[in-house]
């Protein structure tokens, strides 16, 4: 019995070290306490999470690569376009996994809200261009969510580092490709 109090306080304390090292990739302590908008639609939440990645490109390329990789069928989003995360019947899911977009700053912010029946729980991401100079800003992305029952505390928690990691895939792409595609912008002069 003792060995596997052990075992759980072991697993605990890895998943603790995670979170503190996942929860906030990629940004300063001003970054993460700034306000944001979409910061209000959940006031108290129980999770929060705030990455972020430092882009060689214009705002307005790393804009114009956000909206490709999340919403690919069309180059501009409004309030109520959906972002389907997981298509219907995938995962197991029989209504798939979709948020909607309840606010767009053009060129520097966009904010999607998940809710049931179309999402499991209360969330808020929000994806944010923050121009440094003429040709250089950071993309931050943040997660709010507000949950009511302790099974999604935990559901959430031991999911933190896989939706890091895609978190992390889907800032780091966005800026290889907003990199690349200034580049060749700058090479052929246009």
């Amino acid at each position: 019995m003792r060995m596997n109090w052990a075992h759980a306080a072991a697993a605990a304390g890895v998943l603790y070290a995670a979170r503190r090292f996942y929860r906030n990739w990629g940004t300063t302590k001003d970054e993460c306490r700034m306000q944001l908008p979409g910061d209000e639609l959940i006031k108290r939440p129980i999770t929060r999470t705030t990455e972020g990645v430092s882009i060689d490109a214009p705002a307005d390329a790393v804009w114009r690569q956000l909206l490709q990789r999340i919403h690919p069928e069309q180059q501009t989003v409004v309030p109520g376009d959906a972002i389907r995360l997981v298509p219907q019947g995938r995962l197991g899911l029989r209504r798939g996994m979709e948020l909607a977009v309840v606010q767009v700053v053009d060129g520097s912010a966009l904010v999607i809200r998940g809710a049931r029946p179309n999402f499991p729980w209360q969330t808020v991401m929000s994806f944010h261009v923050l121009p440094r100079l003429d040709d250089r800003c950071r993309l931050l992305i943040r997660t709010r969510t507000a949950l009511r029952h302790p099974g999604e505390v935990a559901l959430v928690e031991l999911a933190g580092p896989a939706m890091a990691m895609l978190t992390g895939r889907t800032l780091l792409g966005i800026k290889n490709e907003a990199e690349r595609s200034h580049r060749a912008e700058v090479a052929f002069g246009l």
